[in-house]
């Protein structure tokens, strides 16, 4: 565990440090923190809850023809073509997650400059966002990456913010539901109406693929299984939104895109109802409601006017981080597959589904 406290820690001591870094340094230390993470989250080996399935997708994507490339009720284009590109320069899985870690991090510290106090952004993305997220489900946490770069166009460039959201698309296809946001953006009717007619027909379409079919068999109609979880990723995430309406007043007047997360917080608490009876369901779709961790937790604690009270706010959501970081690794039901953690070599470890420990979807494998 101590690679995952060693990374929650560099970045807590870069949030309380007292020193005011020029710009050129403050810019170097983003490039080594974007070269650690992509490494971190790259280089990991037997690592993951879903490992060995992209490890076994990652063998039969290489093998799809061309022909099928655009076959979007197969596979998603965008991760297919990460894995084509690693299989063209023979880097296998470890090259897919390379490239996977710096698409997450650029995004991720693109997203946390923009935000009042980044190293805030970056401390709570790590336990959920880059460890649990971007190291399990791979594909999702690439769309949730594209997702954070769009947010901080919706207000600025409509164009920009859809063309990062039909990019995250492309990398999992449950990320075109943020596409909602737009419905709340203006008063228009005419526009609220035209986005909502385009949303519910891209749902429409999305649902006639035959994964998504198989999807909503297992998640909503017969669901098999429960995300033991759902309820404590969605109560994390409804914290900070419940925290912003708070300081409403000074959300709204400070930050003129409070707007979207005000919503995306309003959607979080519509799946604390559903997560009873459709948590695996909740548990996916709570994956986009990560922003609000990542957003209003800095704008919180940049809103305090006395500096004691900014302060206490600061080391309360440190220690309540690694708090969770600590409960989720040591007593997670799937806090197996993260722990040991360990790092690929060439030539160390095998890197086939049939060398592979078998025992690794039991949790028996370390």
């Amino acid at each position: 565990m101590t690679p995952y406290f060693f990374t929650f820690g560099i970045a807590s001591l870069f949030l309380v440090n007292p020193i005011n870094f020029s710009k050129n340094f403050e810019r170097l230390l983003w490039v080594l923190f974007i070269i650690y993470g992509t490494i971190f989250i790259g280089l990991r080996y037997e690592v993951g809850g879903d490992w060995l399935n992209y490890l076994n997708s990652y063998e039969k994507l290489i093998k799809i023809p061309p022909s099928e490339w655009l076959n979007i009720s197969r596979f998603d284009p965008g991760y297919l073509l990460l894995n084509l590109i690693s299989s063209f320069f023979n880097a296998g899985i470890v090259g897919v997650n390379l490239m996977c870690g710096f698409i997450t991090m650029t995004c991720l510290v693109f997203f946390a400059s923009k935000q009042p106090i980044p190293w805030v952004t970056i401390v709570a993305s790590i336990p959920f966002f880059i460890i649990g997220i971007s190291m399990g489900t791979v594909r999702q946490g690439l769309a949730l990456s594209f997702i954070l770069v769009a947010l901080t166009y919706i207000d600025k460039n409509i164009i920009k913010f859809l063309f990062w959201i039909l990019v995250a698309s492309l990398f999992h296809k449950s990320g075109i539901i943020m596409l909602g946001l737009l419905i709340f953006k203006s008063k228009n009717i005419y526009f609220i109406s035209l986005v909502f007619f385009l949303l519910v027909c891209l749902i429409w379409i999305a649902a006639q693929l035959a994964a998504v079919e198989i999807l909503l068999l297992a998640y909503v109609l017969e669901p098999d299984y429960q995300s033991d979880g759902a309820l404590i990723r969605i109560m994390v995430s409804t914290l900070p939104f419940l925290g912003s309406v708070l300081f409403y007043k000074e959300m709204v007047k400070s930050y003129s895109d409070y707007w979207v997360y005000f919503w995306i917080g309003i959607g979080t608490l519509f799946l604390l109802v559903l997560v009873s009876s459709f948590s695996t369901l909740v548990d996916r779709v709570a994956y986009y409601s990560i922003p609000l961790q990542l957003a209003l937790w800095p704008r919180i604690i940049s809103v305090q006017k006395n500096i004691l009270l900014r302060g206490y706010f600061t080391v309360s959501f440190i220690l309540g981080y690694l708090l969770m970081l600590f409960v989720w690794l040591v007593y997670a039901n799937h806090s197996w597959a993260w722990i040991p953690y360990q790092v690929f070599w060439y030539g160390e470890y095998p890197i086939s589904p049939s060398t592979l420990c078998q025992g690794y979807t039991t949790g028996f494998c370390h």
